[in-house]
């Protein structure tokens, strides 16, 4: 996971870290 500017890219797709409640646990799997 590469983290640019605060925003982190996953599976190719941006999502912020407040784009969604459950973000920081997917976050934490990877």
């Amino acid at each position: 996971m590469k983290k640019l500017n605060g925003v982190f890219r996953i599976d190719g797709k941006l999502a912020t870290m407040n784009s969604s409640p459950g973000f920081r646990v997917y976050d934490e799997k990877l």
